[in-house]
C-alpha cells in the first residue's frame, strides 16, 4: 500500500513521526491477545453495520452457523495472520516507479489537491 502526504517543510519531521507511530498503534492493535480481542469487536461492527457479511462469516467452514467465539477467534486470527508481518515505511519514494505519469497526475490532482 502506499499514499501520498504533504505538509510544510518545517513540519515534515513531526509529521513522518506522527505517522510513524500511527501506522505503529493500528498494527500494534491488530496483534492477537488474549485480554480484548480484536475478533469479536469486528464481529459486532459487522452484525451492526454489514449485515451481509456478518451472515457470511458466521456460516464459513461448517454446515450449522459458527458460535459468535468461533467467528470471533476465526477473525482473530485471521487478522493477526494478515498483520504479523509488520511494516516498512519508505519515505521520499517515487510513484513513478509503480504508476504512468497520467495516473500519477490523475492521482494528485484528484485525490491530494495539487494541479499544474
Amino acid at each position: 500500500m502506499s499514499f501520498v502526504f504533504s505538509c510544510d517543510k518545517s513540519k515534515e519531521k513531526s509529521a513522518m513521526e506522527l505517522i510513524d507511530d500511527t501506522i505503529h498503534l493500528f498494527f500494534y492493535a491488530m496483534k492477537r491477545r488474549n485480554k480484548s480481542p480484536i475478533g469479536p469487536m469486528v464481529i459486532d461492527y459487522l452484525k451492526e453495520h454489514q449485515n451481509g457479511l456478518y451472515n457470511y462469516l458466521m456460516k464459513i467452514g461448517k454446515e450449522d452457523e459458527m458460535t459468535y467465539e468461533d467467528a470471533g477467534k476465526m477473525v482473530t486470527d485471521d487478522i493477526n495472520n494478515q498483520f504479523k508481518v509488520g511494516y516498512k515505511l519508505v519515505w521520499n519514494d517515487s510513484l513513478n516507479q509503480c504508476m504512468v505519469d497520467y495516473d500519477i497526475v490523475r492521482v494528485v490532482g484528484e485525490y491530494v489537491g495539487y494541479s499544474k
